[in-house]
């Protein structure tokens, strides 16, 4: 690669970055709805034509942003201690999650989707098939755990399944809750990392 290949490379990356990072900061501070492809660009230091160079709309970018965002909360799944059982193992991962982030607004990007809302109304079409990947990514970060753990090897898949779906449906639920909370206005109410706690004690007590 010739040294201004090489150049040109580099500024595309720069400039897919500085997009990608300003929009995740427009989101967080005035919602993904509310956000414009203008004022992402206008914060990039880009102009619009510039901006669809790089991606068809705001969809794809946050979409690129969660799909990124997967690969460290499973990795943090992974990183659990073996002898915590595969929902409490997905659920103090997604506190540290969020625990780690400055405020709510800063959640990882890949609970980004369901963040401010019902997933259908911040990513359209695109929901269900995050929903999807989301889920497949977790029982795959599950698998060695449930072998380690003594289920039957004839039985783990479809525990994986079963235990990522059942998180990332209390995940949604809690997610959900925080954002209708704030719709509200309601004082003092509790925060994110709370809301999923309460979510997670809260399974044992409906079987």
């Amino acid at each position: 690669m010739s040294e201004q290949t090489s150049h040109r490379e580099r500024k595309k990356a720069a400039t897919r970055e500085a997009l990608r990072t300003a929009a995740t900061r427009l989101f967080a501070d005035q919602g993904y709805a509310a956000t414009t492809v203008r004022e992402i660009a206008d914060q990039a230091g880009v102009t619009e034509r510039t901006f669809f160079r790089y991606f068809a709309g705001k969809e794809e970018l946050l979409v690129d942003d969660i799909i990124d965002g997967m690969p460290v909360f499973t990795a943090a799944i992974r990183a659990r201690p073996d002898h915590e059982t595969p929902l409490t193992a997905i659920e103090r991962a997604a506190l540290a999650a969020v625990e780690s982030a400055p405020d709510a607004s800063g959640t990882p990007s890949a609970l980004w989707l369901f963040l401010q809302g019902p997933p259908r109304t911040q990513l359209g079409r695109s929901a269900r098939s995050l929903l999807v990947q989301f889920e497949s990514a977790i029982a795959d970060a599950l698998r060695d755990r449930l072998h380690r753990n003594g289920i039957a090897p004839e039985d783990v898949d479809y525990a994986a399944d079963l235990a990522a779906r059942t998180a990332v449906a209390v995940l949604r639920t809690a997610l959900i809750r925080d954002w209708e909370l704030r719709t509200r206005d309601t004082a003092n109410p509790p925060d994110l990392s709370e809301l999923v706690r309460q979510a997670f004690a809260l399974l044992p007590t409906l079987r």
